[in-house]
């Protein structure tokens, strides 16, 4: 049986969609400023689109399969909720068929939800990051109207010359180590083809 995660990883989704359309749109390398720039844009966009997409879902799940699917590190989220032996082991017909349905799992649990979180605004405090290292985390907080302000951790990993999140820390809770609580344990004692079933089973309902 799949589990809801916290309600927070809502939040946490929409964030990753905010990076992800600054990390594909902008000529930019410095992360920090991409997020910065976009985020304004994409609560615009949600506010601007809340009617339409309320009316048919369909609409922001396109957004999220543009947008999200493409800029997140699915194989590295991957390996780390299958753990690194498990995955390394599996095929890669295994490893398609893991990410097609993890993909699948994320914008049906949180694709709706989405929209609540409109009309909230991210801050990104002053901060540096070392462009050299392949992994950089990047914080910021979630400003909300009723004023319970959120913090968020970025966790992105160097993709070329560009970079992908891959986890995101919502009030020290990783979305990460969500799926790897719903998954892990079921991948190593059952194996990664079990883990699937459950997904297909979860995604067609």
């Amino acid at each position: 049986m799949i589990k809801k995660l916290y309600a927070k990883y809502v939040l946490a989704i929409y964030l990753i969609m905010a990076s992800s359309i600054a990390i594909a749109a902008g000529q930019q390398k410095n992360p920090i400023d991409l997020l910065k720039n976009v985020s304004t844009s994409v609560m615009s966009e949600l506010t601007k689109n809340k009617s339409t997409i309320a009316s048919d879902p369909s609409k922001l799940f396109d957004l999220i399969q543009r947008f999200i699917i493409p800029n997140v590190d699915f194989v590295e989220m991957g390996t780390w909720i299958a753990g690194r032996k498990a995955w390394s082991q599996a095929s890669s017909a295994q490893k398609n068929e893991f990410i097609k349905q993890f993909k699948i799992l994320v914008v049906k649990t949180y694709g709706s939800a989405l929209v609540g979180y409109s009309d909230n605004k991210v801050v990104f405090p002053p901060q540096e990051y070392d462009p050299s290292k392949e992994r950089i985390e990047i914080m910021s907080w979630v400003k909300r109207p009723s004023n319970d302000d959120v913090r968020v951790k970025y966790r992105l990993i160097k993709s070329g010359a560009s970079w992908k999140v891959y986890d995101l820390e919502v009030e020290g809770v990783s979305i990460l180590r969500g799926f790897m609580a719903q998954f892990s344990e079921e991948i190593k004692t059952r194996g990664l083809s079990v883990a699937i079933e459950q997904m297909k089973e979860h995604n067609a309902k």
